[in-house]
């Protein structure tokens, strides 16, 4: 049975930033009614914030590789509070 069921929460967790622009587009234009969040760097910040896609930003915080193991329990606790109906891991292969 396919679900009719829209996401209305999503969360990207950025890593993959030469892709990252043309998934929240799709991801915008696919659901578009979403609230899209991206998990980043710190770095990312300011790209982040200007587009109008994105609604808002769970920073990092000053890493270079992102890994489960270098969020600080804060960043974690504040991913499970959010309750994201999809989520989706951009990685670089």
């Amino acid at each position: 049975m396919k679900s009719t069921t829209k996401p209305k929460n999503i969360l990207l967790i950025r890593s993959a930033a030469n892709t990252l622009n043309s998934t929240i587009n799709s991801l915008k234009s696919e659901f578009p009614d979403s609230k899209i969040t991206v998990l980043a760097p710190e770095s990312a910040r300011e790209g982040l914030e200007n587009n109008p896609n994105v609604d808002a930003m769970i920073s990092a915080g000053p890493i270079n590789r992102m890994t489960l193991f270098s969020l600080e329990n804060k960043i974690i606790r504040k991913i499970r509070i959010s309750q994201f109906d999809l989520a989706v891991s951009l990685y670089n292969v």
